[in-house]
């Protein structure tokens, strides 16, 4: 058995410990029964039904249920056997876990605002009797989730054991294997290019890798029941991306333009997606004049205006975050050699992929912190709804736009170089300037 499949038995069988020790506090939470959780825990029978008369999975973090099954099979898996996953049965499960609301509730949740305005317009239709029968108790904020709250922090800020647990929770995913071949790993990559035109190009592209990212991190988390989803900061890096933290042995690794991940716990990473061949980044790390990068990324300075601008809608301001984003696919993936990250049918091969969105995620979060909660404008014509269902979720946007399980830390680590000097001598170029550059790049590379 390889010292990989060792570790991630072990990481296992110590997460498992851990919960079921927990078991009884966390079913009464569940609003089940010790023994059911134990059960479901140790490898017995998974309750499908419904809790607290809520509506199907109302108060439990999305996949949650089949996380524990998926653990379970872990633990009992035979030594030197890949545990058989198939992604698609958890994307089909996810519409298990919607709840209905009723009309006023969703008009609540379309005015958008704080989250204490929201949650006083949800209970005064609760009070009013025109609540949905199903609907899960306000505050909605709280409601969607009571359990497995979870922190992603700055890679930078991360201590060495979680990011060793990270990097071998997201091996371990090369561990579970699909019935044709595929290891789950292989599957997230297939999930994004497959729904690649739903995911980009519209709002939805935020909702839509939120619950991406979601399915990435419950899969970890079958692995390690303590990891979560670490983001990358890159904003904070723009002088130097190259050089930035994440690109040690400790974490991502070395990369030298055009070939093979030099070091690191993902050292010659390797995925069959499209075809077998090991990941590829178009720039070199390191410190200058050796490091380099042939795109530049926006500033925090630049982030935070972009966060602090109320004078967007919301599609407007989705539309201008999502160009935005694109500035470190090309960058990593690098106009010459065109690596993994630069290919939206492919970028997901690149493990600094996640911790990219989780970073585009949580610019999101400081937005809705910043302007309120809402989901509005209108995109191409046609009016944006938080009612509107994702492909192939079959969950509605707002299902993301309020989920509270997920919460981000604010990094603390300091910038790379003399940050000051840079901010007062570098001419910032905004995202509309490089707007049609970058559009032009990502839609040439969707093949």
């Amino acid at each position: 058995m390889t010292r990989r499949r060792v570790a991630l038995r072990a990481v296992v069988a110590a997460g498992l410990a851990v919960v079921g020790a927990a078991a009884a506090t966390a079913a009464a939470k569940l609003g089940g029964d010790a023994t059911g959780a134990a059960g479901a825990e140790s490898g017995g029978a998974v309750a499908t039904g419904s809790h607290n008369g809520d509506g199907p999975h109302a108060h439990l973090p999305l996949l949650e249920l089949e996380r524990r099954d998926l653990a379970a099979r872990i633990a009992a898996a035979p030594h030197g056997e890949p545990v058989q996953f198939e992604l698609s049965e958890w994307v089909a499960a996810m519409k298990n876990y919607h709840v209905e609301l009723s009309s006023h509730e969703l008009d609540v949740l379309s005015r958008g605002g704080t989250t204490e305005e929201v949650a006083a317009g949800l209970e005064e239709v609760r009070l009013a009797g025109k609540a949905s029968v199903r609907a899960v108790a306000p505050p909605l904020t709280s409601g969607l989730c009571t359990t497995d709250y979870r922190t992603r922090k700055e890679a930078g800020d991360m201590w060495p054991g979680e990011r060793w647990a990270w990097t071998q929770a997201m091996l371990g995913l090369h561990q579970l294997q699909g019935a044709n071949g595929r290891t789950v790993f292989e599957q997230l990559v297939e999930l994004h290019s497959v729904n690649a035109a739903q995911a980009h190009g519209s709002v939805q592209f935020l909702p839509w890798h939120f619950f991406y990212l979601t399915i990435l991190e419950t899969a970890l988390r079958a692995i390690d029941p303590y990891v979560t989803l670490p983001y990358w900061a890159w904003s904070r890096d723009a002088v130097a991306p190259y050089n930035a933290p994440i690109w040690e042995d400790w974490f991502l690794g070395k990369t030298v333009s055009g070939q093979c991940i030099q070091t690191g716990p993902f050292v010659n990473f390797t995925t069959n997606i499209p075809v077998n061949h090991c990941v590829l980044r178009g720039f070199t790390s390191g410190p200058a004049p050796t490091g380099s990068m042939d795109f530049a990324l926006e500033d925090e300075t630049t982030v935070n205006a972009l966060v602090a601008d109320a004078n967007l809608t919301f599609a407007e301001w989705a539309g201008t975050w999502e160009i935005t984003h694109g500035g470190p696919h090309l960058a990593v993936g690098g106009a010459t050699v065109r690596g993994d990250m630069w290919r939206v049918s492919r970028s997901p091969n690149d493990p600094v992929f996640f911790l990219h969105h989780a970073y585009v995620e949580k610019v999101w979060r400081d937005r809705q912190a910043a302007q309120g909660a809402s989901y509005s404008g209108t995109h191409r014509g046609t009016p944006v709804s938080v009612s509107d269902r994702l492909v192939p979720f079959d969950l509605p946007v707002w299902r993301a736009v309020w989920d509270r399980c997920v919460w981000y830390r604010p990094t603390t680590r300091s910038f790379p170089g003399d940050h000051r000097r840079f901010l007062s001598e570098r001419k910032i170029a905004t995202p509309s300037t490089r707007s049609y550059m970058v559009i032009r790049e990502v839609t040439m590379s969707m093949q």
